[in-house]
C-alpha cells in the first residue's frame, strides 16, 4: 500500500505526520502505524468524530462549522492545520466526511474532504461515494489519502 511509500519518503527527509481523523475513525494513522518504526514519522493523531471535539480538541470555532458544514474543505483544512501544530508535526493531515448509511452534515452528501498541510500549503482533496458501501468509501478515503502524499512528497 501506498503508506509504505510515504513512509519511507518521511524517512528519508525526516518528515513527522499528525491525523485528525472524523469519517475515518482512526484508520488512516492505523495504517501507518502498521509499518515497524512508525514511531519514527507518526508523532499522533486525533479522532475528533462528534463536532465537541473538533471544536474544544481541535479549537474549530462552532460558529465555523455552522457555517461551512461539518462535511467542508474548509474544516478539514482547520483540522489539518490544528493537528499539526498541535502536536508539531511537519505534515497534518484532516479528513472530514459522511461514508452512509446515515449522515452528520447532509449538505455533503455522501462525500469526504481531505485536507493535507505541508510547507504552509494546503492540498485538498474531495470524494464522492455514490453507489459505494460505507466500508469501500473508508478505504477509498484512505487510499486516495496515502497516494496524495506520496505524490507530495
Amino acid at each position: 500500500m501506498s503508506a509504505n511509500i510515504v513512509y519511507q519518503k518521511c524517512i528519508d527527509k525526516g518528515l513527522t505526520i499528525a491525523f485528525a481523523e472524523s469519517m475515518t475513525g482512526g484508520g488512516a494513522c492505523y495504517e501507518m502505524v502498521q509499518i515497524p518504526g512508525a514511531s519514527k514519522v507518526v508523532l499522533g493523531g486525533m479522532i475528533v468524530y462528534q463536532n465537541e471535539f473538533k471544536n474544544t480538541w481541535l479549537k474549530i470555532d462552532k460558529n465555523i462549522i455552522d457555517q461551512y458544514g461539518v462535511v467542508s474543505d474548509y474544516v478539514a483544512r482547520k483540522m489539518a492545520s490544528s493537528i499539526r501544530d498541535l502536536i508539531h508535526a511537519d505534515i497534518g493531515i484532516g479528513i472530514t466526511g459522511n461514508a452512509g448509511p446515515t449522515m452528520q452534515d447532509e449538505r455533503a452528501g455522501l462525500s469526504a474532504f481531505i485536507s493535507i498541510f505541508f510547507k504552509e500549503t494546503f492540498y485538498d482533496m474531495q470524494m464522492i461515494f455514490e453507489d459505494l458501501t460505507r466500508e469501500e468509501a473508508l478505504q477509498l478515503t484512505i487510499q486516495s489519502l496515502y497516494e496524495k502524499l506520496a505524490e507530495i512528497l
